[in-house]
């Protein structure tokens, strides 16, 4: 054996400098995987969760309790479920942050026709935030609708409803009132 690797000296010092570089790259990828959370610490996760969550949450912030059930795995490959209840605050965000944005696509047929359809809603986020009545809201959103009519017939879709509720029913359901009703009172 001596003599063979005396004789492929060269191969015998490559193939050990790829093993070594194999080590050191193993151990530097092993090292960066590892998460060590200190015990006694508040710490702050982000998980997903089942669709809708947040904004069921939104709709109704203060005190929460959720039941959760989290799965683990240490390095060693051994797993382990927990179950139970979390008690949260869940932060309203102020009514006039679920204002949409000028780019907001209700679809509408056109631009014009979806910023038309996100100056109404906004105005409706607006009188919410400001404690107008759901009458008050009511016949500002059916002035505004039957004026957009007018120019963009389309106003009255299905899909068109639907955008419109999406937008409007965090901010009503924090009020008491129904997105639902209003859409279909146009």
């Amino acid at each position: 054996m001596k003599t063979a690797i005396r004789k492929h000296f060269p191969d015998f010092l490559a193939i050990l400098g790829l093993l070594v570089v194999a080590l050191v790259v193993s151990v530097y990828i092993l090292d960066k995987q590892r998460l060590s959370l200190p015990a006694g610490v508040p710490v702050q996760l982000r998980v997903p969760a089942a669709a809708g969550l947040a904004e069921r949450l939104q709709a109704k912030p203060g005190k929460r309790r959720l039941h959760v059930e989290v799965t683990v795995a240490d390095a060693a490959g051994n797993v382990t479920t927990q179950t139970g209840v979390v008690a949260v605050r869940v932060i309203g965000r102020p009514l006039r942050s679920f204002k949409v944005g000028p780019s907001h696509s209700f679809e509408m047929f056109s631009r014009a026709g979806d910023r038309a359809v996100g100056r109404v809603v906004n105005g409706v986020i607006e009188r919410l935030a400001s404690g107008a009545s759901y009458r008050a809201i009511e016949r500002f959103y059916q002035d505004g609708i039957e004026a957009i009519d007018k120019r963009y017939g389309e106003v009255h879709d299905t899909a068109v409803g639907d955008q419109i509720y999406d937008a409007l029913d965090i901010p009503m359901r924090r009020r008491g009132f129904s997105a639902e009703d209003l859409v279909n009172s146009a």
